[in-house]
């Protein structure tokens, strides 16, 4: 069976990329590229290629930049940090067709955080964004503040991030004008119970999000700051 056309071209564009930058081709990604056979939606970097890194990211992302047809894209674990995480964020920023996008474990701070923050305000096609196992920190308020403009995404992962306490008037400010969002899991954060109760009495008034994870010893007592929509949250 030959090549897809567009499994063809998103070779030739990386290979040139990495060419003229002078950098090593991922010999894992061209064979996972040789797999594609019936469709060219899913591309992974997590667990399987090798080394990608800050550097290795650059004729991806030239590649992934001119590709209609990929809805899913796992980078995890690919060592980015914040460098990597600015050059997908500039590819994130008017993509066309990247709904699902995972960029756990890569060692992203509070810089990077401003990057995707910044693309989120302009992207209007991603779904979906896991950033577990990274270390935003007061990253994370930049891109729950983006969701105040942001009506596309749907489900957040900021787990395991050690976010700022701040995340909750960040999150309160959100959920008051936010109706997209229906899942964010900021599980093992320990952010604190001092401004939980603005995002209870946001969510008195948002009836969008229907699962919450729980953060770290986050949680005043539930009777005190019950909502009618408790039973919805994974909490």
């Amino acid at each position: 069976m030959n090549p897809l056309p567009q499994v063809e071209e998103f070779r030739r564009i990386y290979i040139e990329s990495c060419n003229q930058q002078r950098i090593s081709q991922s010999q894992e990604l061209l064979h996972d590229l040789d797999k594609a056979k019936t469709e060219f939606t899913h591309l992974s970097t997590s667990g399987h290629i090798r080394y990608i890194g800050s550097i290795g990211i650059s004729p991806l992302a030239h590649a992934l930049a001119a590709n209609i047809t990929i809805t899913h894209l796992d980078l995890g674990r690919s060592r980015l940090g914040n460098d990597g995480c600015r050059v997908v964020a500039a590819v994130l920023r008017n993509h066309r067709s990247i709904a699902v996008l995972h960029l756990d474990g890569n060692g992203i701070g509070d810089a990077g955080g401003a990057f995707l923050s910044e693309a989120l305000g302009y992207n209007r096609v991603l779904r979906e964004l896991s950033l577990r196992e990274n270390a935003l920190k007061s990253g994370g308020v930049n891109i729950l503040t983006a969701l105040q403009g942001n009506f596309a995404l749907r489900r957040l992962d900021l787990s395991s991030n050690q976010l700022a306490r701040e995340c909750w008037q960040a999150l309160a400010e959100t959920l008051a004008v936010n109706r997209a969002l229906v899942s964010l899991n900021l599980a093992n954060n320990k952010l604190g119970s001092a401004r939980f109760e603005l995002v209870v009495e946001a969510l008195k008034r948002n009836t969008t999000l229907r699962a919450l994870g729980k953060p770290r010893n986050s949680y005043p007592e539930p009777t005190k700051y019950s909502t009618p929509y408790s039973d919805h949250f994974q909490i």
